[in-house]
């Protein structure tokens, strides 16, 4: 059963990307760092992450050596408006790479490729998708 959710988390990624194409949002370019190397912070809700001061994630970031932060930009159907340019460009401009992830649940496999390739263009270095429990059996959805 977890070789058909990745599968399912694979096809969903591709889809993603599709859009993404489709809506001019390039690749990265070649001499970009990548964003998966070295460590990582995730933040779930920025607000509850060093009471949601850029300034202060930063500073933390520097501080434990963190080069990527992965936050939360969508749930489902949802967007979160933690994950916008400005908080993405904060980072951005203090060196740390940015990375979107998402939770999905299949039911609107559509909107929710939609909604990353979103936060790829408000600019996410890299893209996380979430698919657990609720993606199972919805291999047709993913493809």
């Amino acid at each position: 059963m977890f070789s058909v959710t990745v599968l399912a988390c694979m096809r969903f990624s591709l889809l993603a990307v599709a859009i993404a194409a489709l809506l001019g949002i390039g690749a990265p370019s070649a001499e970009a760092a990548n964003p998966l190397q070295g460590r990582g912070m995730w933040i779930w809700e920025v607000p509850y992450s060093s009471g949601g001061n850029v300034d202060a994630i930063i500073s933390a970031a520097h501080q434990y050596g963190i080069s990527t932060v992965y936050v939360k930009s969508s749930d489902g159907t949802s967007m979160w408006s933690q994950f916008n340019p400005s908080f993405v460009q904060a980072l951005h401009g203090a060196g740390i790479h940015v990375c979107a992830w998402q939770y999905v649940y299949g039911d609107h496999p559509v909107t929710e490729a939609q909604l990353g390739a979103q936060a790829v263009h408000d600019g996410a270095d890299c893209l996380m998708i979430d698919a657990e429990v609720e993606y199972q059996g919805k291999y047709a959805q993913a493809q």
